[in-house]
């Protein structure tokens, strides 16, 4: 019987997972002049320049290239490997999952664009033909052209298998439930689980049939904690589009949200700037009417404090200051059934020293923002605390999860265990959206 790999629990959880997905970045080769495909291009990842412009990029493993709507040409041979033949059974499907960073984006199989995205569009996962699973390679063609003020980025590629069957019975997703049990566990509970996975045989699908006891008493018996999860919307007033393209976005995004609530009444949607209010109230009163009655309900939050998500940094206090007072004028004027104590900017870049001084004096006791959480190097260690300023003014400040998510299990669990040793509550606020500059039409 073969032994645990070295590195106990996680390396196998690994060996699992590498069972039913393949990273691409390694494979990806330059396509040759004007695009075409040519084996004998090199790696991409063999580019020296992204080491040398962008060695944060690089050591992540991202195949990076140069700002200024400049295009990337890439290409691969998609053959699929000899051990997920074996596997296929009918039971499953393999998406190719793509995440970029690019201001234009085609993805072409076979001379046929099958799928195109943008700076708002930013990942795709796009299912492989039943023929792929029958030994008919794909020619994959990637095009992407960097945004005129970034270097561009792709960050993720690679195959992923998901079941057909939402009950799993092949044990497609043995690794994630795994990685999600482990995660949970303390010291004794990882042995157990080590003793449960020595003599397994990850490539064997019994191994996965023999954890299946194991893995249902865990999702029997959670620990506590869990999610408030709140769908949201950043909408930067202007960034890299006319400011008439945001009032097009604001309306579009905002009756995405209202048509989604109607659809799931579970759902609450959460907003944050009184002048897109302002001017929806003004251009738009039958909406802006759809909008107060959910408000009434409870549904959708005005989270609002200052008039926009503003600079914090290069503004004089005194214009953040009319921020803070034209904001909370206006929103309790419009919506008195809320309270408006929050200042919520998740990616304004900077905060002023006497930000609180000001927030206190317009009536906001809360702070919140992801964009501590932008730093590499020198990771800020607080999620919740008090923020103090030299006055004596203070702020109680949180540290959000990440805007623009998606629902991934892995990546919130991992958020929530690491929010609640850092903050010891067991409740993690979780903010899924995605941005395509304007909400999906429901």
């Amino acid at each position: 019987m073969p032994e645990a790999p070295e590195g106990g629990v996680r390396s196998w959880i690994e060996t699992f997972q590498t069972q039913t997905r393949l990273d691409l970045r390694p494979h990806w080769r330059l396509d040759g002049p004007g695009g075409r495909a040519d084996p004998g291009c090199g790696f991409a990842l063999d580019d020296p320049w992204g080491a040398r412009a962008r060695p944060d990029w690089h050591q992540r493993g991202l195949v990076i290239w140069p700002r200024g709507g400049r295009w990337l040409h890439l290409q691969l041979q998609l053959e699929c490997p000899s051990a997920w033949v074996a596997q296929h059974r009918g039971d499953r499907r393999v998406r190719l999952v793509l995440r970029w960073w690019a201001d234009a984006v085609e993805l072409w199989v076979d001379g046929a664009l099958v799928h195109q995205g943008d700076l708002f569009d930013t990942a795709c996962r796009w299912a492989l033909p039943e023929a792929w699973w029958r030994g008919r390679p794909l020619l994959v063609q990637l095009r992407l052209r960097s945004p005129l003020h970034d270097d561009g980025a792709l960050i993720t590629s690679q195959l992923e298998q998901e079941p057909l069957d939402p009950a799993d019975p092949s044990g497609v997703l043995i690794g994630a439930q795994l990685a999600l049990a482990e995660g949970r566990l303390e010291a004794a509970g990882r042995e157990a689980l080590a003793a449960q996975l020595r003599g397994l045989n990850p490539s064997d699908p019994a191994s996965g049939e023999a954890l299946r006891p194991w893995l249902r008493a865990q999702a029997e018996h959670r620990p506590a904690g869990g999610f408030h999860v709140l769908g949201h919307a950043h909408l930067d007033l202007a960034w890299l589009w006319p400011v008439a393209d945001t009032w097009q976005a604001a309306v579009r995004t905002f009756e995405s949200a209202l048509a989604l609530m109607e659809r799931h009444p579970q759902l609450h949607f959460a907003h944050s700037s009184p002048a897109l209010y302002a001017w929806i109230e003004q251009h738009r009163p039958e909406l802006f009417a759809r909008l107060r009655r959910a408000m009434q309900q409870g549904r959708f939050e005005p989270i609002n404090g200052p008039w926009v998500e503003s600079d914090c940094v290069l503004l004089s206090t005194a214009s953040l200051l009319r921020q803070f007072e034209l904001g909370q004028a206006y929103s309790r004027s419009r919506f008195p059934e809320w309270r408006h104590h929050l200042c919520w900017l998740p990616d304004s870049f900077g905060f002023a020293a006497g930000l609180p001084a000001v927030a206190a004096a317009t009536g906001v006791s809360w702070f919140c923002t992801h964009k501590l959480a932008w730093n590499a190097t020198n990771p800020f260690p607080h999620r919740l605390f008090r923020w103090r300023d030299r006055s004596g003014a203070e702020l109680l400040a949180l540290a959000t999860a990440p805007i623009g998510t998606d629902g991934d299990p892995l990546a919130m669990e991992t958020y929530r265990r690491q929010w609640q040793a850092a903050s010891g509550v067991d409740q993690a606020l979780w903010l899924p959206g995605v941005g395509d500059h304007g909400g999906h039409r429901a």
